[in-house]
Order: structure tokens, then C-alpha cells, then sequence
């Protein structure tokens, strides 16, 4: 048979063989071939080519078969044809094995190919010549059929499977890098853990090279410190000479006898400025004169007397970490400081400078796990986004969460990682549509 037309004929690689290497490599194959620009843009037809009489089929053939259908977009079905070779009746068990796998095609070519193996030596008048003769008038009658149907279908565009390709690398790769940062997120919280344990054990190697000293300090020549020198601790710091007691009450004496300027100066203010007239304003400022001036007084008195000393009460210390009574505390002019040794300064020195760097690298864990932790809704996005597009040009429809269950179940050995992706999966579940949500199952 000669057709006046041109053929570009592709073959691939079968999907027969049960290695799963086999089939893997098989179907990367078909994948960069269709991905890559060799001037082919659309096809007028896509072949299944298997034996007629193959009445079964394994479940990881089904797999393979689901999977190429996964590599073609959704317009390749119309253009998929279906040859049954060696077939030697019109019952092809094929038919229903390429069904169970839910792949989609359009007709179905018996191609008997036996004739083609046979000598045609013999008796043309023979049972077997006649019978030879049939089955090759049926081989071309199906041939010709199939090359007419070729030649009357419309083409489908390559432009949508290479997209559907292109989404699904791009989900691929989002799903690697989810599982790395979550990796990363781990690592640094450990590293975080264990450069705070650090920080802890060198503040506490600092801490141990301080003595408490005792130091004089700067304050009123009335004024002292109450110190408790089995605690090695300064309790009140601040501390009036009892003799400003007799002060004090001198103050309130002459406050009080003051109140008869304040009570002139009142009624004169009063007199002067009062809106209710001279003679009430009088009676009103006197008040406020004597209020003012006896408040000045007792004010004074209570300020003084506050500060009173407390360093003959026998009552129990109340600073933290003292129970020793007051009386039993010395007087004096100079606290209880931490102070660290001179022969232990540069020993110090060193371990704040490697205190500093530890607090450093902190931060900047912290600030790159926070990164992190924001970066894994951009990653959620891009997963709902490739996968909106998938579903848009695939056959098969896939729930937006398989992809994530997918990843969750691989990593179940590990809870850290398996937690992580659920808290991933979260943020993905509050990007849908409520009626997205029922398609998903835990």
C-alpha cells in the first residue's frame, strides 16, 4: 500500500517490561521528548500498541499505563488510537485490559500481522493458501482503515502537554524543596537549642569568676547603707540619719506657724482677684492660704519621716534572698558589689567576647528559621498553583493534598518532619475554598 503522504513516526520505548527501573526510564523519556522543541508541535495520533490476545494485566502495568496517561494533556485522548496486533478474530481481550486502566482512546485497529511471517509457498488451491489469503486481505482492509482515519483526524496541539509537563516538573521541584527547608527548619532549631545551652554555661563560667567586694559609693553626708555581711548583699540602699527626725518635726512646727502669712496673703489674693467680690473673696482666700500652709507643713514632716532609719528594728530583712533581722545588718557608707578579680579579668573578657558571637549566631539562626517559616507559604502558593494547573490540563483529577499526603506518608518515620508538613498542609488547607476541603482525607 502507498499513500502520497509523508510520515513522522515516533517510537517509544514499551511499557511491557515489569522492571520498575524499566518503566521509569520509559516514561522520563517519553517526558523529555515531548518537553523538548524538535519542530513537532502538534500530533495526529497516539498509538497503544499491544497484543490482542493479552487478557491480563499486572497492577504495576495499570500503574504505567495511568502514568502515561498523566505524561499526555487532556486533548491527547481524542487523538489516541488503540492497535491490537495479531489479532485473529474480532473478540480482543486487550480492550478491556487498556479499559481497566482508564485509559481513554478512540478506536480500535485489529491488525493481524501472522501473514506477514508465513511463506507463501504451496498449493493456492490448498485450505491453508485460502485461509493465508483472508487473513492478509483483512490485514490491509484494517491497515487502509486506520491510514484513512489518520489522514482525515485533526491534529492535537503538543502546546497544552508540554505545559501540563512543565507544571508537573515545577510541583516536583517545589515538593523537594519543601522537604529541604523543613530539613533546614530542624537543623536550626537544634542548632539554636544547643548554642542557648552554650550561652547558659558560658554565663554561668562568667558569673563564676565574680567575688562580692565591698566598694564605697558616692551619697549625702547624712545618708547610709544598711548591708548584710552574711549574705554579702547591700539590703537598703538608701538610708537617713535618725537625726533628722527632730529636723523634721522643727519643719512641721514652722509650717504650721506660718499659717497666718499664708491665711493674710489668702484674704488678700482673695480681695483682689475673687469673682464673688472682695469680702467673700477674703473669707475664701484665708481658706486657701491655711490649707496650702498647713499642707506644706505636713508634707514636709511625712517626706522626712519616710526616709526614717530602719537599722535598729528587729524585724525580719525583706530584700530578696535575707531573712536576717535589720539590727543584726551593719551601718556603713559602702555596698557589696560583684566585682571580677583582676587576675580573672582577661579570662572574663574572653568568655563575654564568645558570649557575644554565640548571641550573634543566635539571632541570625533565629531570623533565617523565621525566613524559613514565612518561605513555606510562598511554597504552599506555588503548590496550589501547580496543581490547579495540573488538574486543568491532565485527565485525571487530583486532589490538592495528594501531592502533600504524598510527602507526609514518606516521611512518617520521622516526626519531626512528619509534624512540619502537617502544619504545612494547614496552611494549604486555609488557602481553598471550603468546598475544596471535602476531597481531602488524612
Amino acid at each position: 500500500m502507498a499513500y502520497n503522504c509523508n510520515y513522522i513516526l515516533i517510537d517509544t520505548p514499551g511499557f511491557g517490561d515489569t522492571r520498575e527501573d524499566h518503566e521509569r526510564v520509559t516514561i522520563d523519556r517519553l517526558t523529555a521528548f515531548l518537553t523538548t522543541n524538535y519542530g513537532i508541535d502538534d500530533l495526529n495520533c497516539v498509538a497503544l500498541v499491544a497484543k490482542a490476545n493479552q487478557n491480563r494485566i499486572s497492577k504495576y502495568q495499570i500503574q504505567m499505563l495511568k502514568e502515561f496517561k498523566s505524561v499526555l494533556g487532556n486533548d491527547i485522548g481524542d487523538i489516541t488510537q488503540l492497535l491490537a496486533t495479531f489479532a485473529s478474530d474480532e473478540a480482543t481481550a486487550v480492550i478491556d485490559v487498556v479499559k481497566c486502566a482508564e485509559v481513554q482512546f478512540v478506536s480500535v485497529y485489529q491488525l493481524d500481522n501472522w501473514p506477514l511471517y508465513v511463506s507463501n509457498n504451496g498449493n493456492p488451491e490448498s485450505g491453508r493458501h485460502m485461509s493465508l489469503k483472508y487473513r492478509w486481505t483483512r490485514m490491509e482492509e484494517e491497515y487502509a482503515k486506520f491510514f484513512k482515519d489518520l489522514q482525515n483526524s485533526t491534529p492535537a496541539s503538543l502546546k497544552k502537554t508540554r505545559e501540563l509537563l512543565e507544571a508537573k516538573q515545577c510541583r516536583e521541584e517545589t515538593k523537594a524543596t519543601v522537604i529541604n527547608e523543613i530539613k533546614d527548619i530542624v537543623i536550626l532549631k537544634d542548632t539554636i537549642h544547643i548554642q542557648c545551652a552554650e550561652i547558659n554555661n558560658t554565663e554561668n563560667q562568667a558569673e563564676s569568676l565574680k567575688e562580692m567586694v565591698k566598694l564605697e559609693c558616692e551619697m549625702n553626708s547624712d545618708d547610709h547603707v544598711h548591708n548584710c555581711d552574711v549574705c554579702k548583699q547591700t539590703c537598703v540602699r538608701a538610708c537617713t540619719d535618725p537625726r533628722l527626725i527632730k529636723k523634721s518635726n522643727k519643719a512641721f512646727s514652722k509650717s504650721v506657724g506660718g499659717i497666718g502669712w499664708s491665711v493674710t496673703l489668702g484674704a488678700v489674693t482673695g480681695a483682689e482677684v475673687g469673682i464673688f467680690g472682695g469680702p467673700l473673696g477674703s473669707v475664701i482666700g484665708s481658706g486657701i492660704g491655711a490649707v496650702a500652709g498647713l499642707a506644706a507643713g505636713l508634707t514636709a514632716k511625712f517626706l522626712l519621716r519616710k526616709v526614717t532609719c530602719v537599722g535598729n528594728s528587729s524585724k525580719p530583712c525583706t530584700s530578696d534572698e535575707c531573712t536576717h533581722k535589720m539590727n543584726e545588718h551593719t551601718t556603713e557608707r559602702c555596698i557589696w558589689e560583684e566585682r571580677v578579680p583582676p587576675h580573672h579579668k582577661e579570662e572574663y573578657s574572653n568568655l563575654m567576647n564568645t558570649l557575644d558571637q554565640i548571641k550573634t549566631d543566635v539571632n541570625k539562626n533565629i531570623n533565617y528559621q523565621d525566613n524559613l517559616c514565612t518561605g513555606m507559604s510562598d511554597l504552599a502558593k506555588l503548590t496550589v498553583k501547580h496543581t490547579n494547573k495540573i488538574n486543568e490540563l491532565s485527565f485525571e483529577q487530583q486532589s490538592i493534598y495528594f501531592t502533600i499526603d504524598e510527602l507526609i506518608f514518606d516521611e512518617r518515620e520521622n516526626s519531626r518532619h512528619f509534624n512540619l508538613l502537617r502544619d504545612f498542609k494547614n496552611i494549604i488547607l486555609s488557602m481553598v475554598e471550603p468546598g475544596d476541603v471535602d476531597n481531602v482525607q488524612e
